[in-house]
């Protein structure tokens, strides 16, 4: 009985959508804790106050709302709805659709996600709503799932909400759609549309069975002032490295394995150490290089960078002496 009147509810509620009249709206919650469908809304800016404020009070509490059948929007009206919630931001680093304040997300050109996130959250002022339209969905997969945090952290027990509390960081936006990276990095023609700059001509493969890529060739460090002792007078504890054997970089961070080192003292060069380790974030690591020495010279060992199926291909690079003001070193101590 009770599946025969909701049927009969909601083929209401599809008539008079289709014919433009609004009505209360009927929400039904997916979950216990996040998520439910909103019946009854026809979306445009022109939405009547009282359904605004009704859909208003249910995101609040329900954190995320479906609105089913919203066939008819166009771009226009979907930013239309989007204004009765305040000011629209396009995202601050990826370049919007022309005329448009839209992020376009399309599983083809790679925009899709594999890590829980919330979007924008490193600006300091973030946006509090995001209205997401569904325009092409496969016929299975694809699935977007969402997470009530606030939900999760009301459900900690007493001794970690506690030490949450005490927890600080810096939550920044460094390294992934860093704009200064964005229109410098290194690019084919693939690459650089998904981030819509110019590709740098940089894809090339080992050989015609592999599929060209985006990799460095010539890399170096430009020559600055001075000589090595220069750069180590004035330091009163440090550790001098030399001839990189190994390193990897993911997700903006980096390991590199030396092939020896000198501990400094009161800067000078005194006893050697063993093969150390140095890691660190990319962007954080090279903001803290506060000196650059005049002595270049090109890496005499074989060095190479790979990227997904594409193999190893030969990178030739060389650099000055560097000084960098603090990075995590690790070793073998017996």
């Amino acid at each position: 009985m009770n599946a025969v009147t909701e049927a009969s509810h909601l083929s209401t509620v599809a008539q008079d959508l289709e014919q433009g009249r609004q009505q209360p709206l009927q929400i039904q919650p997916l979950s216990g804790r996040i998520g439910a469908v909103v019946h009854g809304a026809r979306l445009s800016g022109e939405l009547a106050a009282e359904q605004f404020t009704q859909i208003h009070a249910a995101l609040l509490r329900h954190r995320v709302l479906f609105f089913r059948g919203q066939h008819h929007l166009t771009d226009a009206s979907h930013q239309a709805f989007g204004r009765l919630f305040g000011e629209i931001e396009s995202h601050p680093t990826v370049p919007a659709p022309d005329g448009t304040a839209f992020l376009e997300l399309n599983s083809q050109h790679g925009g899709r996600a594999d890590s829980w996130h919330t979007d924008v959250t490193f600006k300091a002022a973030f946006p509090k709503v995001c209205v997401l339209r569904a325009v092409t969905l496969p016929g299975h997969g694809g699935d977007t799932v969402w997470a009530n945090t606030v939900a999760a952290y009301e459900g900690l027990p007493e001794p970690l909400r506690q030490l949450a509390e005490q927890l600080w960081a810096v939550h920044g936006n460094d390294y992934d759609y860093a704009e200064n990276f964005r229109q410098n990095a290194a690019s084919q023609t693939e690459t650089a549309g998904r981030a819509g700059t110019r590709p740098t001509g940089n894809a090339r493969a080992g050989s015609f069975r592999r599929v060209p890529s985006a990799r460095l060739t010539n890399t170096y460090v430009a020559n600055g002032r001075g000589t090595l002792d220069d750069l180590i007078r004035g330091i009163r504890y440090g550790v001098y490295v030399s001839d990189a054997m190994a390193g990897e970089s993911q997700f903006g961070r980096f390991s590199l394995t030396t092939g020896w080192g000198q501990l400094i003292r009161d800067g000078h060069l005194a006893e050697m150490v063993k093969p150390l380790v140095i890691a660190g974030d990319v962007v954080e690591t090279l903001s803290r290089v506060d000196a650059v020495a005049g002595d270049f010279r090109w890496n005499h060992l074989a060095s190479g960078c790979s990227r997904g199926d594409g193999g190893r291909l030969p990178v030739s690079e060389g650099a000055p002496h560097i000084r960098i003001d603090g990075v995590s070193v690790g070793g073998d101590t017996g």
